[in-house]
Order: structure tokens, then C-alpha cells, then sequence
């Protein structure tokens, strides 16, 4: 009985004031994830009226398929674990349940056009890594006279590379050289860093090669029916008008739809003092003879040190057993604001300093990473992480849709496309520029080093990469040659020659992405099995059959783009391909897949979309709405056009691009 009376006691206790404290961080937490428990909401609803009026046929497989497609879109769209990850367990789960068998699970790990993709990213590789791409911003960039001539000439080079090259990492290159560029031209990186997004997402329509969402597509198709081509430019007479439509709203719309703001470089350049103090120790100061800890300099609010000049040396590596001595210069980074903690120190005093973080440094650079929203950063504090350990860098400023954040570092917790401003030793870009916790990392660079680096490797091997890629594509073009044939033959040429190294061939196949789209190959397998891909197209069909061909097209794009909007533009086309697939009785198999390169292609209104445009929204100091601002009537414009342009050429048997 006494046992009873103190569990009672203990009940009571919670019923208190932990109860209210309990009772706040459910609400917090409801808050927080609202948007994501409206998602689970109203699919919940739309399965039950479906299960009870529409798909009463459904057998248990086919209500497994779902609950797996479910589970895959809460855990893509909550970003909790990284796309492969969440990929190959609804793969493991269709499989264990017996909805799939082993063959159909690793389908897609023996797909021609999915082992394309990732030697076509050894290609792309080689053109950059021979620093080709650098002649891009120095000869055809130049001094523009405008806004409309520095868009033009950023968009329309970029659109043309990223037609042959993948644009993810086309990006990735060209982020840093845009930025420099912005710096030199005067023109706000705000009002080139969407453009350059943009453009790398339409180029990529022009021909079969330019998005890997396009040779996933293929790879599909073919599986179910070899017999269907793909010719390498025919998408091309879809993706020129989307292209060049694309451009030409930019160029008219995007001066007053565009914000004009400062980016997370661009604001430490113009105003480093707000995130940078340097102060010296002065011979009779208290903290002589002290350790960083013993002096208070260790948990400072606001504020970290970042090194100590001392005498002609500099101590990157701080301990918080590293001893004081007179005359050390010591540089601390983040909230400057909050400074008054060192000055009631005595003895020490500040110094004038001038871009001390830029100022080349054999044992420190600095760098611009864009947090990964599946990396195991997300949700966290840099404090929690033990980030300056765990990555021998040290945050300067935290970018949060286009704004600093004004906290203290270490008790901000991290979200995925938050942009980092850090301090790190030279090795972190090697160790960092393939892990899952960024997205981007990009060194930055003075303008003296600017110049070092755009010199390129070996002129010969400059000329001969992007010479042997139009080779590849002329070969293939031309049908001599099969795609994958030209391109294993165009990537072991350039490693052979050494127009790439082996660590960069590893770096280059990207292998959580292309386990991402092979593992893709076995939810669309239970779809099609289940015969849920079939009722989605019948209910699909049963909305647009009274527009006729252009509406069930239209109705193609709507889903994927939606999809995409939600998920990966991989996973959209590989959920949509099946469905569309199912209504090759009613539309040309041609005409939809198509619609569905295109729709996967062209999330243009919001940063999550597509994973170029979360690359530019630090670097472009943009919030989440600026996207939607300018690329949602955009996508609008390029929908119609594009089920348009698709329903005149590839709907009639008798017509098409030949006929033209």
C-alpha cells in the first residue's frame, strides 16, 4: 500500500508545474511540424474516402504499396534522413513483403541508362576539373552594361553548358565564380543567383542527356518496351521554347520580381567588422600567464576565437588549455554586438583590422557550406554537435532565408539550407565536399587568389576535355554509337590521359544519388504490379478526358510537377512514369514521358524543389517566398507551353518533329 501512496505522490508531482512545461512543448511542437501534420491529415482522409468509394477492389498488396509510397513521402518530405537512405527501405519493405522479388529490387542497379548517368557525371567532372569552365566567367561574363546584359550573359552560356552537362554540379561550379563576378560587375548576386539556377534547370531540357531525371525516364520506358527511342535532341523541341521563354521572362520580369540584397559573402565583404573582432593582449592584462578557460574566453556569448597571432606564427588549433602571452593577437568571429564580455576584461584592447578572414593563410580559409537537409546537422546546435570538433571549423555567421541570424552560434539549432559562414583549416574541403552534412561547400577566395586559381591545369587537357564531350555527343547524336558506349569510351579516355584523377572519379559518380534513382526502380515495379499505378491513371484520366489529349497531358504535368514540389524530381518521374505508362492505350507513350521530363524539370517556385535552386538560396541571401515570387507564374507560363508544344508534335502518329 505504501508502494501505491508514492506512485501517487510522484503522479502529483507531474501534474504541476511539469505538467504546464510538458503541455507548452506539445504545443511548440504542433506548431512547429503543423504544415507536415496537414499533409498527414488530408492524405489520411483522401486514402479512407478512396478505400471506401473508389478502390474497393484493392487487394492487400496493393494498400501495402501505398502505406510504402506514404511512409516514403512523410520521411522525403520531413528530411529527417537522407533520400538514398529512405529510398532503399521502401525498396527493403516491398521486398520483404514479397510485393516485389529480388530481381525486380535491383533492377535498377543494373539500368544502362542509370549507369549512364553516373559516367556522364565522370565527364562533367573532367570539363571542370581541367578548369574550362573558368574561361567561362573570364571571357564571356565580361563587364556588363546592365542588369537585362549581365543576366543574358550569364543565362544563356550557363543553359547551353548545362544541356550537356548535369546541372547539379554545373552549379556547384559556377555559384563561386557568379559571386566573384557580382563583386566585380556591381551587380547585387540576389539578381543573378536565381538566373543562374533557372537557367541550368531549363538548359538541362534540351536534349536527352541534360537532367538525370530525363535518362531515368528512359531507363524506365525501355525496361517495359526496348522498342521505344529516345532520340538525343528531339526533347530539344520542347526544351528550346522552354528555354528561351524562360530567359526571356527573366530578363523582363526579374529586375522589380527579384529582392536586391547581399548575400552571406557579400555582407561579411562590405561590412566585416559586424562579424569579425581582433584584439590584442596587452603586457600587463590579467589573462597573462592564464589558459583560454581560466580567462573567460572560452564560452563567450555571442562569440568564439577563432586563432592567435603570436609573433610571426599563428595557433589555429585553440585548446582550451592553450596559454595567453603578451602581445597575442587574438580574432574572434560571430555576434560582434555582444562584445562587452572581452572588454570588461582588463588588458585587453581592440585592433583595426581589414578583412582579416579573407587575408591569405597557410592554416585557414574561408568557406561557405550549405547544410544538407537529410545530413545529420538538421536539428541540432553547433554546441550539441561539438561542431568545431567534429569538423575542425569554427561557425562565423549562420544565413537563414536571406537574413543573419542575430543568436548565439552555439545555441542556434540547424535546419537543412541554412548557409554557414566558417573559419576551417585548408583540409576541410576535401574532407567535406562529398559528406551528406552539406550540400555545397565553397572556398572564398580574395581577389588575388581569384586569379591564381582560375589559371587553369594544362592547356592541352583544358581543350581536350570538352573536345572529347563533343565528340561523345556527336557519336551519340548522330547514332553511331549508343550513349552508354560513347560516354564509358569519352570517361576512360579522359582518366587515362589524366584530365581527372581517381579520388575525383569517386567524388564524381555521387553514389547517394544514384542510389537514390536505382533504388527509385522498385516502388515503381509494386505500382505497376499492384495495379495501383493503373487506378491512379483511370482516376486521372476520368478528371481530364473531357479536355481530350491535352487535358489527360496537362494532367500528367500537374502530378509530377506537385510531386516534385514534394519530393526529388528522381522520385517524381519514377512514381509518375508507371501511372503514365498505364494510359498508353489512350496517349502516345512519347507524348506523356516527355510532359513528365519537362513537369520533373521546371519547380521553379519554391528552394525545395530542385536541388539547384536550394544551392543558390544562401549564396543569394533569398527568402522562401522570393522563389515563389518569381518562378511561380513562370512555371505557370512554361506548363502551358510545354503540354502545348508536346500535344502538337507527339500525339498524332502522322505528325511529329520530322514532319516540321
Amino acid at each position: 500500500m505504501m508502494k501505491i501512496d508514492v506512485d501517487e505522490e510522484r503522479i502529483d508531482v507531474l501534474t504541476g508545474e511539469e505538467k504546464q512545461t510538458l503541455m507548452r512543448l506539445l504545443l511548440k511542437f504542433l506548431w512547429e511540424e503543423k504544415w507536415f501534420i496537414l499533409f498527414l491529415f488530408v492524405i489520411g482522409n483522401t486514402y479512407l474516402f478512396c478505400g471506401l468509394f473508389l478502390w474497393t477492389h484493392f487487394t492487400w498488396e496493393a494498400w501495402y504499396s501505398l502505406f510504402v509510397v506514404l511512409l516514403t513521402f512523410s520521411l522525403l518530405l520531413r528530411n529527417t534522413f537522407d533520400a538514398s537512405l529512405v529510398m532503399m527501405l521502401s525498396t527493403t519493405l516491398l521486398l520483404c513483403a514479397g510485393i516485389i522479388n529480388e530481381r525486380e529490387a535491383i533492377e535498377g542497379f543494373g539500368n544502362a541508362g542509370i549507369f549512364c548517368i553516373a559516367v556522364l557525371f565522370i565527364v562533367a567532372a573532367s570539363i571542370a576539373s581541367t578548369g574550362s569552365l573558368t574561361y567561362l566567367t573570364k571571357y564571356v561574363f565580361g563587364q556588363p552594361r546592365n542588369l537585362i546584359d549581365a543576366q543574358m550573359r550569364l543565362m544563356i552560356p550557363v543553359g547551353l553548358v548545362s544541356a550537356f552537362i548535369n546541372n547539379t554540379p554545373l552549379v556547384a561550379m559556377m555559384i563561386p565564380a557568379v559571386e566573384k563576378w557580382s563583386r566585380t560587375s556591381g551587380v547585387s548576386a540576389s539578381k543573378l543567383m536565381i538566373p543562374l539556377s533557372y537557367a541550368a534547370i531549363l538548359g538541362g531540357t534540351l536534349t536527352i542527356i541534360g537532367t538525370s531525371t530525363n535518362l531515368i525516364v528512359v531507363g524506365l520506358v525501355q525496361r517495359v518496351d526496348p522498342t521505344i527511342d529516345f532520340p538525343f535532341f528531339e526533347v530539344g523541341y520542347i526544351g528550346g521554347p522552354v528555354f528561351g521563354i524562360g530567359v526571356a521572362y527573366m530578363l523582363l520580369c526579374s529586375w522589380y520580381l527579384l529582392p536586391d540584397n547581399k548575400g552571406a559573402l557579400n555582407s561579411y565583404v562590405s561590412n566585416p567588422e559586424q562579424y569579425v573582432l581582433s584584439v590584442t593582449v596587452q603586457d600587463q592584462s590579467s589573462v597573462i600567464g592564464k589558459t583560454i578557460e581560466e580567462a573567460g574566453l572560452r564560452h563567450l556569448k555571442g562569440m568564439f576565437l577563432v586563432e592567435i597571432q603570436r609573433e610571426e606564427s599563428v595557433l589555429p588549433a585553440i585548446s582550451h588549455d592553450t596559454v595567453l602571452n603578451g602581445g597575442d593577437h587574438l580574432l574572434f568571429a560571430g555576434n560582434v554586438e555582444q562584445v562587452g564580455d572581452i572588454f570588461s576584461i582588463r588588458g585587453l584592447t581592440k585592433n583595426k583590422q581589414e578583412n582579416d578572414l579573407l587575408a591569405p593563410s597557410p592554416n585557414r580559409i574561408l568557406v561557405e557550406a550549405i547544410v544538407s537537409p537529410g545530413g545529420k546537422l538538421v536539428n541540432k546546435t553547433a554546441r550539441e554537435l561539438g561542431f568545431r570538433e567534429l569538423h575542425d571549423a569554427a561557425i562565423v555567421s549562420i544565413y537563414r532565408d536571406g537574413s543573419p541570424l542575430h543568436q548565439k552560434i552555439g545555441d542556434v539549432k540547424l535546419i537543412g539550407s541554412d548557409l554557414l559562414l566558417l573559419v576551417a583549416r585548408p583540409s576541410f574541403l576535401e574532407k567535406h565536399e562529398t559528406t551528406s552534412d552539406f550540400l555545397l561547400v565553397t572556398q572564398v577566395l580574395n581577389e588575388d587568389r581569384w586569379e591564381q586559381q582560375d589559371q587553369p591545369k594544362s592547356t592541352w587537357k583544358m581543350i581536350l576535355a570538352p573536345t572529347v564531350a563533343t565528340a561523345m555527343i556527336v557519336l551519340n547524336a548522330m547514332e553511331v554509337v549508343s550513349l552508354l558506349k560513347a560516354s564509358l569510351a569519352a570517361a576512360f579516355f579522359l582518366i587515362l590521359v589524366g584530365c581527372i584523377s581517381w579520388d575525383e572519379v569517386r567524388q564524381a559518380c555521387n553514389i547517394p544519388v544514384m542510389v537514390t534513382i536505382c533504388a527509385s526502380f522498385g516502388l515503381a515495379t509494386a505500382l505497376e504490379h499492384t495495379g495501383v499505378a493503373h487506378t491512379f491513371a483511370d482516376n486521372l484520366m476520368s478528371l481530364t478526358r473531357p479536355a481530350g489529349d491535352i487535358g489527360l497531358l496537362y494532367g500528367v504535368y500537374l502530378s509530377t510537377a506537385l510531386l516534385t514540389a514534394l519530393l526529388s524530381n528522381a522520385s517524381a518521374a519514377a512514381i509518375m512514369v508507371p501511372i503514365a505508362f498505364s494510359l498508353r492505350e489512350e496517349i502516345a507513350v512519347k507524348a506523356m514521358m516527355y510532359v513528365i521530363m519537362v513537369g520533373a524539370s521546371a519547380d521553379l517556385s519554391t528552394p525545395i524543389g530542385y536541388q539547384t535552386n536550394l544551392m543558390v538560396w544562401g549564396p543569394g541571401g533569398y527568402r522562401f517566398f522570393d522563389y515563389t515570387k518569381v518562378g511561380f507564374p513562370l512555371q505557370v507560363i512554361l506548363s502551358f507551353v510545354s503540354v502545348g508544344i508536346t500535344y502538337l508534335l507527339f500525339t498524332d502518329p502522322d505528325s511529329g518533329p520530322e514532319q516540321l
